[in-house]
């Protein structure tokens, strides 16, 4: 399963909109098009995804894994495993593009089991 994310709000001042739940046992996919964001002709050439406890600064206690993320054309796909029952994450996207402009979306992950 995956979650297919169009237009994330952007990072700035960490406001949500969308709470995605993400169960601790499952490995997920979530994946952003940034297309919207780009400018025309632009891709994203960079894309690194960095999880923390909701809230905090520290990728160091974190018990949800990114897995990995990958560049799928004008998207990005962000794959979780792990996590702690009721705990918030904030996982942080960042891109940077061909044009050499950079970019931040954060999408934040409730796990829950389902």
């Amino acid at each position: 399963m995956s979650y297919s994310i169009a237009n994330p709000p952007a990072s700035n001042g960490r406001r949500y909109h969308v709470v995605y739940v993400k169960d601790p046992d499952a490995v997920q996919a979530f994946v952003i098009n940034w297309e919207p964001m780009l400018a025309s002709g632009d891709t994203v050439t960079v894309a690194t995804s960095t999880a923390y406890e909701h809230g905090s600064v520290d990728t160091t206690t974190t018990e949800i894994v990114v897995d990995s993320t990958a560049i799928v054309g004008l998207t990005t796909s962000t794959v979780l495993s792990a996590g702690l029952e009721h705990s918030l994450y904030d996982i942080k996207i960042h891109v940077t593009t061909a044009a050499g402009l950079e970019d931040d979306r954060t999408i934040l992950i409730q796990c829950l089991h389902k």
